[in-house]
């Protein structure tokens, strides 16, 4: 396959020099890069803390989906 643009991304957290997969996700869907062990938080969330509201990141698809468009998932393996 040939795709017209390539990205490039660095798979790092705020408070870590190595990727965990949850704020990594964060990263890739929201747009920011988040704590260990945080999801869908922006970096004044923190693990087993992240109770406020103002901690909660929107991501790519709400901007989509604001837009009346459609949006959904590609993937080559299972999603559970």
């Amino acid at each position: 396959d040939e795709f017209p643009a390539v990205a490039l991304a660095k798979t790092y957290n705020l408070d870590s020099q190595v990727g965990e997969s949850s704020a990594c996700a964060t990263a890739l869907l929201c747009g920011v890069k988040a704590r260990k062990e945080t999801v869908g938080l922006h970096s004044g969330g923190k693990f087993l803390n992240c109770s406020f509201q103002s901690t909660f990141q929107s991501e790519a698809a709400d901007w989509a989906q604001q837009q009346r468009k459609s949006t959904g998932i590609v993937t080559t393996s299972r999603v559970t």
